[in-house]
């Protein structure tokens, strides 16, 4: 286990911006005016979360844990571009910034901001209380 070779760099270089590359431009490309309800958001989340845990059950069933844990990066991966476009459309929903969505790529706080997306009303909804 010596130094960091070259090739092990460019790996872990790439890793990288794969891991925060892809929900940096979906969150930076979202340019719509799509939104999405809190319901929807919810149902959208726990069916997007469930899915590795779900293949990683069936690695453990099957005894194939090495490429059902590869099966699960790969999709949290590729999947990670439409959950963050999804947040956020439901920022916009909510009547917040995309900054939630940026912020959100803190492990930890990752957690209060799906919390927060789901908690958090409709603007229209705050709007038709207000003035109804």
């Amino acid at each position: 286990m010596g130094a960091l070779s070259g090739f092990h760099f460019l790996i872990l270089l790439v890793v990288f911006l794969v891991i925060f590359g892809v929900p940096i431009t979906a969150i930076l490309t979202e340019n719509s005016d799509k939104t999405i309800k809190r319901r929807n958001f919810l149902y959208w989340i726990v069916g997007f979360l469930s899915v590795p845990f779900l293949i990683s059950y069936i690695g453990e069933l099957w005894n194939v844990t090495e490429i059902t844990d590869s099966v699960s990066l790969l999709f949290i991966l590729i999947g990670s571009y439409p959950f963050y476009q999804r947040m956020v459309r439901r920022a916009r929903d909510a009547g917040m910034s995309k900054r939630i969505a940026f912020v959100s790529m803190i492990p930890i706080v990752f957690f209060v901001c799906i919390t927060i997306l789901v908690i958090k009303p409709s603007k229209e909804a705050l709007y038709e209380e207000v003035f109804d």
